[in-house]
């Protein structure tokens, strides 16, 4: 039998195989313990999720604790006498579960074999509802406060291209390309600090709505492919010529932010300046190229929404903060600038935080003021109201 059978054999058994070095470090498991533990290789209670682990190099938090357990009993014996050891009915503690399992150890050329199997779990919901989010076609995952990845399940790792078990205790810049990086985590940003975040994103044909919730200080995220919903309700719903959703949006996500009492939303109503003008000199194409090209830029502008109202009259959400609000203005307008149009392109924009004690007109007709104050103090700028 050859060494690359037995590998294969060893790689794909069902009971676990680990291999530590002289420090207690995995250096090798096999694709039961990956599924097993879902972590990264490191000290061997980091990898197994030990509760006393602290991480790094620091492997035992409570000595107490510490002292009793069998698997740490053993792996110092084992460095010492250079003997095998069999352990039944091993109580391990993780973060999440308690594990309990036999298992043989053995030192081998400088290094400690362990064999885990008879797995089983005292809390085997965890087991069932991994299976369940791997069958779901949504994309699910978890990271923690740090965004670090704690949790994916099967149809997010193949999206990735990657194996599940590789991508816990990475993070975005590990995994995800630079064009979209930014935007990744920006949504992140906005979860963590408002509670959640919502965004519809477009990619290689593919539409995806991306929902994030801030969970136990981390983020649970779902993304869902919503390619058939978006063409079936493209018409009703989307303006025809920009592609931004249309009024009847507007008044819909309007009254959900006041049926759930989101307090963190800015109302922006943009005027394109000069449309009349535009349409009267150069044709009602002309004016037609101006509105398309002022509803793309506010179509790629990530973490707000952007509807066209009627003729010249757009407006938009914006989730988070007045310092969010600016950032997103400043990106508009500096996206405009740079366009190549003559004559040229610019709007007038009113800003003002939703004031969830008034109601929807009032909060409008307070924006539209601020637009119109804009275009009073000469067009081209926006105006944004004291929170």
């Amino acid at each position: 039998m050859n060494e690359q059978l037995i590998s294969s054999i060893i790689e794909n058994h069902t009971n676990g195989y680990v291999i530590l070095n002289q420090h207690a470090e995995v250096v090798y498991a096999n694709k039961a313990m990956k599924q097993l533990t879902k972590n990264n290789y490191g000290l061997f209670g980091n990898f197994m999720g030990c509760i006393n682990t602290t991480g790094g190099r620091k492997c035992y938090e409570d000595p107490e604790k510490c002292s009793k357990c069998l698997i740490r009993k053993n792996l110092k014996k084992i460095m010492q006498d250079k003997e095998k050891k069999w352990l039944v009915n091993v109580d391990y503690e993780t973060v999440d579960d308690i594990l309990q399992f036999d298992c043989f150890m053995d030192y081998v050329d400088d290094y400690i074999c362990i064999e885990i199997f008879n797995l089983t779990s005292k809390n085997p919901n965890l087991f069932v509802l991994d299976k369940v989010l791997d069958s779901i076609p949504d994309l699910i995952f978890y990271k923690d406060s740090s965004l670090t990845y704690r949790y994916t399940n099967q149809a997010y790792a193949d999206f990735l291209g990657q194996d599940k078990h590789d991508i816990i205790s990475k993070t975005d810049a590990d995994l995800l390309p630079a064009e979209i990086l930014d935007e990744c985590l920006e949504s992140d940003y906005l979860t963590l600090e408002n509670g959640e975040a919502r965004a519809f994103v477009e990619m290689n044909g593919v539409a995806y709505a991306v929902s994030k919730k801030k969970v136990n200080n981390g983020i649970f995220a779902t993304v869902k492919d919503v390619t058939q919903e978006y063409a079936l309700t493209k018409l009703a719903f989307i303006d025809e010529l920009t592609g931004l959703p249309n009024r009847r949006v507007y008044i819909k996500d309007m009254e959900t932010i006041y049926e759930h009492k989101k307090n963190h939303y800015y109302l922006v109503l943009i005027d394109l300046d000069h449309l009349r003008e535009i349409n009267n000199n150069f044709g009602h194409q002309t004016g037609d190229v101006y509105l398309k090209t002022l509803g793309d830029i506010l179509a790629n502008i990530s973490y707000a929404t952007f509807y066209r109202l009627a003729g010249d009259e757009f407006a938009g959400m914006i989730s988070g903060s007045k310092e969010d609000a600016v950032v997103i203005l400043q990106k508009i307008y500096k996206k405009i600038e740079e366009l190549e149009l003559n004559p040229k392109l610019t709007i007038s924009t009113g800003v003002k935080k939703i004031d969830l004690a008034l109601t929807e007109t009032q909060n409008y007709e307070l924006t539209d003021q601020l637009l119109y104050q804009a275009k009073r103090e000469g067009r081209n700028n926006y105006c944004l109201a004291e929170d």
